[in-house]
């Protein structure tokens, strides 16, 4: 039985191998900041380039301000902005708005009012095919910060990620209960 489930796991990830996110830079800001004054780009040559699309926390704010930067040749199709880590306190996307100003989606533990656009396994963003600006802004609040993983995706390379993801989980506590009992 173990052996199935190694197999079907396996093969099911086989699809996702071939797929690729779409290339992203990601910076964080080391300082504390205000909403207003980060979308007004005040703080934009305070932004520090992380090495990869993964933060790795140390010490710091509970508050963490992250700019995402968009490639200009992005694929003529819905894209999808995922954090790999749940739960989070708050998480809330900025993304440019046609004609100025910004639309802000939000998710999160403790966000009442949230978009609730997560799937089981991270948190996703619906992100707009036409965007005035190829840079968007993240806010995250979390009591315990730990690793963040941000990718842009299709909807499909996304559905099919996820897809292998729930059903990795569902196989981990289908061997689990299989132990218990």
């Amino acid at each position: 039985m173990r052996g199935f489930a190694i197999l079907l796991a396996l093969v099911l990830m086989l699809p996702a191998v071939a797929r690729a996110d779409v290339p992203v830079a990601v910076s964080r800001l080391a300082v504390a900041a205000e909403t207003p004054a980060v979308l007004a780009r005040s703080y934009d040559d305070r932004f520090e380039a992380l090495p990869d699309a993964h933060w790795r926390p140390v010490q710091g704010p509970r508050q963490q301000w992250f700019r995402i930067d968009l490639p200009a040749d992005l694929p003529p199709r819905d894209l999808v902005l995922a954090l790999d880590r749940v739960p989070l306190d708050l998480v809330e996307v900025h993304l440019p708005a046609p004609g100025g100003g910004w639309t802000m989606l939000r998710d999160g533990a403790a966000a009442a009012d949230a978009t609730r656009h997560a799937s089981v396994c991270c948190y996703a963003f619906p992100l707009p095919r036409e965007l005035p600006d190829r840079s968007l802004y993240l806010r995250i609040e979390d009591a315990v910060p730990s690793r963040l993983g941000f990718r842009v995706a299709t909807w499909d390379e996304f559905a099919a990620r996820d897809q292998i993801d729930t059903t990795i989980a569902m196989l981990a506590v289908i061997v689990l209960l299989s132990m218990v009992m």
